[in-house]
């Protein structure tokens, strides 16, 4: 298995611009992207629907103005 450890540390940096790059990032894990969808920065919920791999699920739960 993956050490995650690294990439779920990034996903709570206090800079926006961090939280971004790791939500459109195509190897984030998918429960790290389910958190990011819920982040309080629009342009960080906009960056999760963006990504290749971000389920249906997690994108239904998105506002429209936030998926592709």
């Amino acid at each position: 298995p993956e050490d995650t450890s690294l990439i779920n540390w990034l996903a709570e940096d206090i800079e926006d611009d961090v939280r971004e790059a790791v939500a459109r990032n195509p190897i984030t894990p998918i429960p790290i992207l389910e958190k990011l969808a819920g982040d309080e920065k629009h342009r960080v919920r906009m960056e999760v629907g963006y990504n290749p791999n971000t389920p249906k699920a997690i994108l239904d739960k998105l506002p429209d103005n936030e998926k592709p």
